[in-house]
């Protein structure tokens, strides 16, 4: 039976652990404490989308909102790294061991091995067995040849006319936004309906059957909106969207270590999974953390808050099985030691980091006015900001004509509103804006 390439086993030339690597990135990846915990948010919500949420009920995605007038961001450039390394083969076909075929042949296999496989379903004579066999294979070798294998692709090509949800044998792909093809066909898909839980594939046995994926990229503020108008928080698929770090690189020190790590990366067989034993640690830090996320989602969306505080009560699983698994695949032969207990360091440093993120993440959602409850206030004040970030202060008179509030009295309430939330400063008779980054550090700062 053909199969793809196996993960590259740790070479004996890797002069660092797979441990010793998260340990330096951990304690190395960022100088500045906001621009840390956003990487380390990321390095972990990465390597549980890689995980392919085998073990784990959520499946979060990531969105990284850049900077206007930026084309980069580092968080993603991170993020997309760490995906596209894991063997994303779409744009290379000459894998060793795979018998490649010309791209419309591959079409044609494509077709005519799922026509044939359920046009002949009712039988199972010895005969339709080892021609359904035969015809797997087809479909593999078609599959590999046109779609190629790992655990990434771009968004645009997630989808087949024939096939329908594309992935590998795991069920489960994620999806980036790598331009503006895959941004447009994200708002196509979102106009659908509820896709990201009834998305239908070919698995590999030839049958239809529910898959997962999650999405993972960078977009502008306008877009987030826009976005959100096409109903991307309304069906409770979590989120995370993190702001840009600004001019803060993200250093891994071991990346040649780091980056076999990510080849072979799977949860180890056996590792931690979600139960309710093991959901959330009652740490100090942690249940604080907490108690700030759900003050936070309590203005956005109940099915979207629902399924990020799930995601903040998996975290733990999450950073165990990351520790177990990567401590066992340095064993020679790999295996667990035994289970870590609560408190070990590194668990609890990855746990309360991303739990900040997730809070970050609320926030800019705020910030954005993204998923608030709809009134003619909120809308007002939907205008205001957008009047004021566009970068020209306004005077207190200024801002009370144009947008015809009533009285002083009125108008003084809504800015004090507004400031208290943090959206904006008032110094004397001037209002200004506070940018994203001013934002979300100060609302770092308090954690």
């Amino acid at each position: 039976m053909l199969k793809p390439p196996k993960p590259p086993k740790p070479s004996a030339a890797l002069q660092h652990t797979f441990f010793q690597a998260l340990r330096e990135f951990e304690s190395q990846c960022s100088p500045d404490p906001f621009a840390r915990t956003l990487s380390i948010t990321t390095c972990l919500t990465t390597f549980w989308q890689l995980s392919l949420a085998q073990q784990l009920g959520s499946f979060p995605s990531t969105l990284f909102v850049g900077s206007p007038g930026k084309e980069t961001s580092p968080l993603w450039e991170f993020a997309r790294k760490l995906l596209v390394e894991d063997a994303d083969s779409t744009q290379d076909l000459s894998r060793p061991r795979i018998p490649y075929v010309s791209q419309k042949i591959a079409e044609h296999y494509l077709r005519e091995s799922v026509t044939y496989y359920h046009n002949n379903l009712a039988y199972d004579t010895r005969f339709y067995r080892q021609a359904a066999y035969e015809n797997k294979e087809e479909y593999r070798k078609a599959h590999w040849s046109l779609f190629g294998f790992g655990r990434s692709r771009p968004f645009s090509k997630c989808w087949h006319k024939d096939v329908g949800l594309i992935s590998n044998g795991d069920g489960a792909v994620v999806a980036r936004l790598d331009g503006k093809a895959d941004l447009r066909e994200l708002q196509d898909y979102l106009k659908k309906g509820d896709f990201f839980q009834k998305s239908i594939g070919i698995d590999s046995s030839l049958k239809r059957s529910p898959k997962r994926f999650a999405v993972a990229g960078r977009l502008d503020s306008a877009t987030l909106i826009a976005l959100e108008e096409n109903g991307l928080f309304e069906w409770g698929h979590p989120f995370l969207t993190l702001p840009d770090v600004g001019d803060a690189s993200i250093n891994v020190p071991l990346w040649p270590t780091f980056s076999a790590m990510l080849m072979m990366w799977r949860p180890f067989q056996g590792a931690i999974a979600v139960t309710p034993q093991n959901q959330f640690p009652r740490t100090e830090a942690a249940l604080r953390y907490q108690s700030y996320l759900r003050d936070g989602l309590s203005r956005l969306p109940g099915d979207y808050g629902f399924g990020l505080l799930k995601v903040s009560r998996e975290l733990f699983a999450v950073c165990s099985n990351l520790y177990q698994s990567t401590v066992a695949w340095d064993n020679d032969p790999p295996r667990l030691e035994k289970e870590p207990p609560e408190n070990a360091e590194i668990i609890l440093t990855f746990l309360e980091e991303t739990l900040k993120g997730l809070i970050i993440a609320t926030h800019t959602l705020i910030w954005h006015r993204v998923g608030l409850t709809p009134s003619s206030r909120e809308k007002l004040i939907q205008k205001i900001l957008h009047e004021l970030r566009k970068g020209e202060d306004l005077t207190r008179r200024e801002l009370q004509r144009t947008f015809r509030l009533s009285t002083a009295t009125e108008r003084d309430t809504l800015l004090t509103r507004l400031a208290e939330e943090g959206m904006i400063t008032l110094d004397g008779k001037m209002v200004s804006a506070v940018s994203l980054d001013e934002y979300t550090r100060a609302i770092h700062s308090l954690l």
